[in-house]
């Protein structure tokens, strides 16, 4: 099985956008939420489409080079997931770089894939880390 990351860029940001349901649908069992009134899994519940959805994320394509990294995960070249690490601004003080979503396909979990993809987007990134993550008796795995 081969594993590798790949940032992105706006020609390619579809992919990670397309994947972005998946992850907060995922999230859902961990905060036993439902989709909003619209039928979307969304941290922002205003979001009618998955078109609005993709036009909120379009911040990590939009900034200047070396301030927002998103990666995609790829296993045998085909799309399982996404990283995506922020530098300041968009850290808390004393931060230099924080992971704010690490997401792997549920059919490829168990087998160490993500901790290899992270393994490989951490190694170009030396320094105070921070890692968000969903502390909670469902998030286990």
């Amino acid at each position: 099985m081969k594993v590798d990351v790949q940032l992105t860029d706006k020609n390619n940001a579809y992919v990670i956008k397309n994947l972005l349901p998946l992850y907060l649908y995922d999230l859902s069992g961990h905060y036993d939420r439902l989709p909003n009134a619209h039928g979307i899994y969304e941290e922002n519940d205003d979001c009618r489409t998955l078109s609005e959805q993709y036009d909120v994320q379009n911040i990590w394509w939009e900034k200047p080079p070396g301030v927002l990294f998103p990666y995609l995960n790829l296993v045998n070249g085909i799309p399982a997931g996404f990283i995506r690490v922020a530098t300041p601004p968009y850290c808390n003080n004393g931060i230099e770089y924080f992971v704010n979503k690490l997401f792997l396909i549920r059919s490829l979990r168990g087998q160490r894939i993500a901790e290899l993809s992270a393994t490989m987007v951490f190694q170009q990134f030396r320094g105070n880390l921070e890692l968000f993550t969903n502390p909670s008796a469902q998030n286990v795995v």
